[in-house]
């Protein structure tokens, strides 16, 4: 019987062996190791390394975590891969990627430094997620395909010529993030989508971008305002301001100009919001503002730059929280002075 259940195990394709996923390793190796390198990883808490030979693969890095310590340098060289599995720079430690490595379906969290050093690196499916006080560096081109980077609190200098965004979603938590020239598209005749997500004070700029109209790369804005009221306002209507997207120079590759952009409906705003009231995209004249507009924002080109218009009321009225509490308190004075 025993022989039996083996037998079927076999069959099945499930082995004895040790469940491989869920697991964390540490490099062990130098600034001239190579981060790929399998015997570079041990397994956390043991002296168990990940191999004796070969290099990285999605058999080793799916469902596991991978962690750069403090105090050390990883090197990636070329035609690297790491699929399906989470990459951690700490702190104090910093990774430098070569060309033409491929990232796929993974998580970068950065909470030290991060250098895209060489050209030809590819992110596909994956989160990258820059801690405040972290660095992320990309020097050379670098492709995101269906790729979502977060950064916190940071102001981020991306010097790399020809970054290509399709299917990309940037989120800018404080601070600036800066690129240089970048393609709102991957080359390919289909539809691609970028989503820019900015929290108060937060902002993203190019100083030299490339828009084409003929792969429809809509893009998505969302951001909150904390100037001005919508609900429960009073006084003056006014008219509220912010740069969300300065395009810096139309590269001569555009065939679309940002007014284009505009008119053709390729700018859509997601969630515009001010006190996390949300507006309703809708056109009105700035310089005649009535109580009609309030709620209602829209784009408009200035020059470069790409910003957001809201109507609002100038002050707020209390919460009816505070209302009925000042209430309260007014009928208990009324009372006590009836009492003496």
């Amino acid at each position: 019987m025993k022989k039996t259940i083996i037998a079927l195990l076999a069959l099945a394709g499930i082995s004895g062996a040790a469940e491989t996923t869920g697991k964390t390793y540490v490099y062990t190796g130098n600034s001239e190791a190579w981060l790929e390198y399998i015997p570079n990883w041990v397994e956390e808490g043991t002296e168990t390394t990940l191999g004796s030979s070969g290099f990285l693969s999605k058999t080793q890095t799916a469902g596991n975590t991978f962690i750069v310590t403090s105090g050390t340098t990883a090197k990636c060289g070329q035609n690297a891969n790491f699929e399906e599995g989470t990459l951690k720079i700490e702190n104090g430690a910093s990774a430098k990627i070569q060309g033409n490595s491929k990232f796929t379906n993974s998580t970068i969290d950065i909470d030290g430094s991060m250098e895209f050093a060489s050209s030809g690196i590819t992110m596909s499916g994956c989160e990258l997620d820059v801690a405040s006080g972290a660095s992320l560096t990309l020097s050379q081109k670098v492709v995101f395909n269906g790729s979502e980077l977060t950064v916190h609190g940071n102001d981020i200098s991306i010097s790399a010529e020809d970054v290509k965004m399709k299917n990309f979603t940037l989120n800018v938590l404080s601070g600036n993030v800066a690129f240089k020239k970048t393609w709102f598209d991957d080359g390919s005749d289909s539809d691609n989508g970028i989503t820019i997500n900015l929290s108060e004070g937060a902002s993203v700029s190019f100083s030299e971008s490339v828009l084409n109209q003929k792969w429809n790369s809509t893009i998505t804005l969302s951001t909150t305002f904390s100037k001005g009221y919508v609900k429960n306002g009073t006084g003056d209507v006014i008219l509220g301001e912010k740069v969300l997207i300065d395009f810096g120079t139309r590269n001569a590759n555009s065939d679309a100009t940002l007014s284009n952009y505009l008119t053709s409906g390729y700018f859509a705003g997601e969630s515009i919001k001010v006190n996390d009231s949300a507006l309703t995209l809708a056109s009105f004249d700035a310089n005649a503002l009535t109580a009609e507009d309030v709620g209602k924002y829209q784009f408009v080109i200035d020059g470069s730059q790409l910003k957001v218009q809201y109507a609002a009321y100038s002050e707020s009225i209390p919460e009816p929280t505070t209302a009925t509490l000042s209430l309260l308190a007014l009928a208990g004075l009324a009372a006590r002075r009836r009492r003496r």
